[in-house]
C-alpha cells in the first residue's frame, strides 16, 4: 500500500480485505498497542482516480 508519502507497506490480507497477521508478527510487535497501531495503518481509505491531462 502506498499512501502517497514514506514506503510502499505491504500487508497480507483475505479476499474480503481483512488484514491477517502471524503469530510471529505479534511476537515481534510485543504488546497489543503496537498489533492495534498495524492495524490502523491499514486503514487508509484510497482517495478517487484522478486522470491528469
Amino acid at each position: 500500500m502506498f499512501t502517497g508519502a514514506g514506503e510502499v507497506q505491504c500487508y497480507a490480507a483475505d479476499e474480503d480485505d481483512y488484514i491477517l497477521i502471524g503469530r510471529c508478527t505479534v511476537e515481534r510487535f510485543g504488546s497489543y498497542d503496537a498489533i492495534l497501531a498495524h492495524f490502523a495503518a491499514r486503514d487508509f481509505a484510497v482517495p478517487p482516480l484522478r486522470l491528469m491531462p
